[in-house]
């Protein structure tokens, strides 16, 4: 005689079943029995894990949901600045004054005659912007000159 897994009762020594509570008692059926109990905390257990990683990719797209309309909005608020600033530089460049005849001749003080085309002031300009590069005021007068004799 032996006792019985389940309900500690007396059972006989090669039953298959206990007559008490009806649990398979050999050696062969015990393990599956035993895999058999513990099955429904097996599958909450995967349930439960199956629940917090769905909860986590959710998380996870949300966060890069938010990202990429932070990203959107901002390439959104550039591009307005972009034009903003673009028509804010055709406005400066609208109202700077442009450079006439009359104002190189004025700038490079020399006789309205001799801004015409004459070989010999060209020379003398050209040659003094040569003499002296390092200063800033020989060379913009040569580059207005060069500018006034060149054709429109």
């Amino acid at each position: 005689m032996g006792n019985c897994k389940y309900c500690g009762e007396n059972v006989v020594a090669k039953a298959k079943k206990c007559k008490i509570c009806g649990e398979p008692q050999g050696w062969r059926v015990w393990p599956t029995g035993m895999l058999l109990k513990f099955v429904p905390f097996v599958s909450i257990a995967i349930t439960v894990a199956s629940l917090i990683f769905a909860c986590m990719e959710s998380r996870a797209a949300a966060q890069a949901k938010r990202r990429e309309d932070l990203a959107t909005s901002q390439a959104a608020v550039a591009k307005k600045q972009a034009v903003v600033a673009e028509s804010a530089a055709a406005d400066v460049a609208a109202r700077l004054p442009t450079s006439t005849r009359q104002t190189m001749v004025k700038d490079l003080r020399l006789p309205p005659e001799a801004t015409r085309d004459s070989v010999a002031t060209r020379e003398s300009v050209e040659g003094w912007a040569r003499t002296q590069p390092e200063n800033p005021d020989v060379q913009k007068k040569a580059f207005l000159y060069r500018a006034l004799t060149a054709p429109d």
